[in-house]
Formats: C-alpha cells, structure tokens, sequence
C-alpha cells in the first residue's frame, strides 16, 4: 500500500490497484483514453522518482522531471502527484525589460519554482487568455526567468508585454512545462541548435546549461533573422561561446528576393523559409536555414538536436535531421504556433 497525495487529499492505492484506478475510486476525474501505456492521456507528474515501469516510453527529458503515466503506475512509496494540463499559477515579479529592437523586449521574472532552460512558462494577460513563451535562462540561485517577447500587430498579450508591462509589476505564470532542454545524459553527444526569430530563445537557455554542465563534444549554432538588423544577442552569444572551444555559430538572414525588394512588404522574421539564405560570413546557400544545415552536416546520427521557432521550419526541420541520422528521440523542438502569436 502506498499513500498518495492529489489537490491536497491523501489517497491509499493497494496493489495491484493501478495509481489511475485507485484515484477513479477515490472520486478524481482523470483523464485517460487507451488504459495500457499508449496514448499518455493520463501523463501526471510526482515530486519523487515514480516507478520505472510507469515511465515506459517516455523522452529521457519526461523522465527527468518524475513524468509517469497513472494507468501504468503501481506505486511502492509515498509520493505527490499533478497532471501535467494543471493550471496551478505562479505570482511573478518584472525584475527588468529591455527593448533590444523594434520588435523584440527582454523581460527578466523573479519567481520562486524550477525550471529547464528550453522549457516553457505561460504568462496569463487576465483569466482567459495567455501566451506561452520560451525560458532563456539557467535555474540559479536568483530564480530569474528570462523571456523574449516578439512583438505581433494581433498579438494581445505579446503588445501587453512589449508595450505596457514594466519593472515591479507582479505577473500571473503557470508552472514551466515542456521537454525541449539539455540534460546531463547529452554531456558527450554532439549538439545542433537551429532557431529563427525569438526561437533564439529557447537555445540561448540550452546552450548557458550545456556550458555549466562542461559539455564534452562539439555545438553547432544556427539563427536566421530576415535582415540583419533582427538579428539580435550575437555579442551575448559571442561572448558566452568564448568560455568552450567546439563551439560554432552562424547567424545568417534570409535573401530578399526581387518581389521583396520592391512591393515594400515586411518579411515575418518567424517566417524564414523556401527563400536563399546568407550567413554573415557573406556566403550564400540556396534555400532556407536547414539546406544550409544540410550543407555543412551530412550525418547527424548520435547528436541531439534542438529546433525551436516558426513551425513550419520545425517540421522541415525534424524530417531533414531524421533524414540524416538522427533518432527520433534525439529530436527537441519548439515551434512557435499561430495560436501563441495571436491570443
């Protein structure tokens, strides 16, 4: 028998009552679909290590954080669960905002939890509408999350953010989620990170812990902009890569094409795709950000590999590096979708 504790009740689950069962008794309201370890319907989270056999196929990230799956979960021990859709909130506090350009703030967020570089917050606008964005910073001991905040024309809380939110104001945050961060396990593997836009982000996070945790083979950075002028942190980068060799960036911008030039049209920064790419080295590649990863990585099995921004260029992304040897576990991503643009 073990004693469970869920919203603050205290279940008993007598084996080989199933942790799922043993909550459906108890009058809890959880969510599941196939019962045998398939679908992840009912995906919870403990406070301890959750029994192995619960963890079956899970990403080695889920695993890191106590993700189980209740239908499967026969516990031995005492722990505390959560569903992973609980939408608990977190009192946060602006620390510091900066505009680094015209479309893109810094916010830096005091709030007391832990969290991944590469993970994700929700950052709630009132009672209904939120916008998730992607953690940038490392987990010290300052508890600072640090966000990057693209500026939409439709996009209610990202004007919010950029245009009204200051220093001391107090924000409302879900609990970070997601499983797009590094993790000791990757220490000697080598490493691709691929970004457009504010999907720098998530990578800038990943690779500030893969630095601190000495990671021991080579890392492989690429961020495409539109122009060059939406490139933004390359001396932040820069001067962070300078602390390990093995590390190469490339930031590059998308070639604007004739119609470009001349309908005086903007280029979404988030939408770098099917269009000649240049790194700032001045050499040119036909196509988008991933032929030009194509060009300089032929085999990419064992490396882990991070893809975070427009989800068109995510998706093209993990095929391409499937494509090329990588194991579909060894595959982050993060794409920015419609739906966190404008809401």
């Amino acid at each position: 028998m073990a004693i469970i504790t869920y919203q603050d009740q205290q279940v008993e689950i007598v084996e080989p009552e199933t942790l799922l069962e043993g909550l459906e008794k108890a009058g809890f309201k959880i969510p599941f679909s196939c019962r045998s370890g398939i679908c992840q319907s009912c995906m919870m989270q403990a406070d301890a290590q959750p029994p192995i056999s619960s963890q079956v196929g899970l990403s080695d990230n889920q695993k890191t954080q106590h993700f189980f799956l209740a239908c499967s979960c026969i516990p031995s021990k005492p722990m505390t669960v959560n569903l992973i859709t609980a939408t608990d909130k977190l009192t946060a506090t602006v620390k510091e905002k900066r505009l680094v350009n015209e479309q893109v703030a810094v916010l830096k967020i005091i709030v007391d939890c832990k969290w991944y570089p590469g993970q994700v917050i929700d950052i709630w606008f009132d009672d209904v509408q939120a916008r998730s964005y992607s953690i940038a910073s490392r987990c010290e001991s300052e508890k600072v999350i640090e966000i990057h905040v693209k500026k939409h024309d439709q996009g209610l809380v990202s004007q919010w953010l950029y245009n009204e939110v200051k220093a001391g104001q107090v924000l409302q945050l879900s609990k970070p989620f997601g499983d797009c961060f590094y993790n000791s396990d990757q220490q000697n593997k080598p490493l691709l990170l691929v970004g457009t836009g504010t999907g720098l982000a998530p990578l800038y996070g990943i690779l500030q812990e893969a630095i601190h945790q000495q990671h021991k083979a080579p890392i492989y950075i690429y961020i495409a902009g539109s122009k060059e002028a939406d490139l933004y942190y390359i001396e932040e980068i820069n001067s962070l890569i300078k602390a390990k060799e093995d590390i190469y960036f490339t930031p590059a911008i998308r070639h604007a094409v004739e119609d470009d030039k001349t309908s005086n049209k903007e280029i979404d920064l988030n939408n770098i795709i099917d269009n000649d790419i240049i790194s700032l080295d001045n050499s040119r590649h036909g196509g988008d950000i991933i032929n030009l990863v194509k060009e300089r990585h032929t085999n990419l099995k064992g490396w882990q590999v991070f893809v975070c921004g427009n989800p068109e260029m995510v998706k093209k992304a993990q095929r391409e590096c499937f494509f090329l040897g990588a194991g579909v576990g060894d595959i982050f991503a993060d794409a920015f979708t419609v739906k966190d643009y404008f809401n």
